[in-house]
């Protein structure tokens, strides 16, 4: 058997809450995973020198790994709690590291089933980016990306890992995450903003962590990937608009301390065991009304709130932290 190319039911892929993950024992398998990309980026610079046009040397920088996966929420695990445990808080995600394998198996199997054919392992992996979409049309989805600087490659040697797919038999626990499957009775929006009989159409929540390389003389790899603080968390929600809105106005009145603005508490459940926190200091930041032209489409009205430092990700399948 050989790899002659590679489809989606041949390939899968485990993570690790240890860092320095070198064994092929403790890494857990990604479920309902849509897409996997990776790239290695080499940093390289050109020197040159006066009198000749050709490079005088190539430099390279320590390689970037980059890792991007989308995964159909469910009632399986998080990507971001197999890489941190449950209910652990972005800060404290943002000085954590965790591995990961991706393996593949023959292109002509119709699972990834025995020794795969090829590993990709890769340790100290950084979160950088997260990002939870719940939509009305399809499954919602979680979105992570991590960065690192090391990645192996080398032959199939090792047992698949724990909890891979075997054929037929892997389903989402609870069904995959709906419209419906929003547990709008036990979330909490706010409805002060955006005023009664809300009738909600998505809901986006990103953070994106910055990371920049933190070096030391006498060493090539960076002592850490630091994180650009305060972590910016944005959440938008996007309803159906009614021709309600926010009183403003540009009249100014001295000596007084007006806004139009409060501190609101946003928390997303879904009935399949999924909890995102982002606090109780979110702040509205801006309305925006799209739609409603003759084309047909209705109009809607984003509510885009941000906060600083806060984001909890908990799921009753998750595994606590190492």
């Amino acid at each position: 058997m050989a790899i002659n190319r590679i489809w989606y039911g041949v390939r899968v892929a485990g993570v690790s809450q240890n860092g320095a993950e070198s064994t092929y024992t403790n890494f857990t398998a990604i479920h309902g995973l849509q897409s996997l990309d990776t790239s290695q980026d080499f940093g390289l610079e050109l020197v040159s020198e006066m009198g000749q046009g050709a490079p005088y040397d190539y430099t390279e920088q320590v390689p970037e790994i980059t890792v991007s996966m989308e995964k159909v929420l469910d009632g399986t695990s998080p990507i971001y709690n197999l890489a941190f445990g449950n209910n652990t808080t972005v800060m404290t995600a943002s000085e954590a590291t965790c591995s990961m394998v991706v393996q593949t198996c023959a292109s002509n199997q119709l699972n990834a089933a025995g020794t795969p054919e090829l590993e990709a392992t890769m340790t100290g992996l950084y979160l950088s980016s997260l990002g939870y979409n719940f939509v009305l049309d399809g499954p919602s989805t979680e979105t992570i990306e991590f960065v690192g600087n090391h990645i192996l490659w080398g032959t199939g040697d090792h047992a698949l890992i724990s909890g891979a797919l075997e054929w037929g038999s892997d389903a989402p626990v609870s069904g995959v995450v709906l419209r419906e499957d929003v547990d709008m009775d036990n979330s909490i929006f706010p409805s002060a903003d955006m005023g009664a009989n809300v009738i909600f159409q998505n809901v986006n929540i990103s953070a994106n962590l910055g990371r920049e390389d933190l070096n030391q003389l006498g060493y090539r790899i960076p002592y850490m990937k630091t994180v650009q603080l305060p972590v910016e968390v944005t959440t938008d929600i996007t309803v159906l608009s009614l021709g309600t809105g926010i009183q403003v106005t540009g009249v100014d009145i001295p000596c007084t301390h007006s806004q139009l603005t409060q501190n609101r508490q946003i928390t997303v459940k879904t009935c399949q065991g999924l909890t995102v926190n982002l606090g109780a200091y979110n702040r509205l930041r801006t309305i925006t009304e799209n739609g409603g032209g003759v084309d047909g489409s209705n109009a809607t009205v984003t509510y885009s709130y941000v906060t600083y430092n806060a984001l909890t990700v908990g799921h009753t399948e998750a595994p606590e932290p190492e």
